[in-house]
């Protein structure tokens, strides 16, 4: 477990920062663009009561916060795994292709995203998120190559 999660004294350059910044990205964005509750379809749903007491509040920002954090890094994990195994038996260069992608979706964002912005209702966050991802996606390729 020691291993998956780099030491924050280890960083050196952006990649690295990448590596330490990417899945909580991902899971920020998340959290931010859905909102503080959670919703399971017919089994109900789970959102920060009004009025309530502080340690009931705290305990519920608590359970959402972490269930969607969880959820968020699942997913930003398959997507990782699909792309480094795509990469890795089909012998090309497929999280550089991905990391391009990210990249090209990030700066584009921030540089004149504001139309896609009012559009869709992505937040801006998920614009650095994708360069982050882009970043650990290609810091990646570089240890699996070597």
């Amino acid at each position: 477990m020691k291993e998956l999660v780099p030491n924050f004294s280890n960083v050196k350059s952006l990649q690295d920062l990448s590596k330490v910044l990417a899945f909580p990205m991902i899971m920020a964005s998340w959290i931010l663009q859905t909102g503080m509750q959670i919703d399971a379809g017919n089994m109900g749903s789970v959102s920060l009561p009004e009025g309530g007491s502080q340690v009931v509040l705290i305990t519920m920002f608590l359970l959402i916060f972490i269930g969607k954090g969880l959820w968020a890094s699942v997913i930003g994990g398959l997507v990782y795994a699909i792309v480094s195994l795509a990469d890795h038996y089909t012998n090309s260069d497929w999280m550089l292709v991905a990391a391009a992608f990210f990249l090209a979706f990030g700066i584009y964002g921030i540089a004149g995203g504001a139309e896609i912005v009012a559009n869709t209702g992505l937040i801006p966050l998920w614009f650095y998120t994708s360069i982050v991802y882009a970043f650990f996606l290609h810091s990646s390729h570089s240890e699996m190559s070597r």
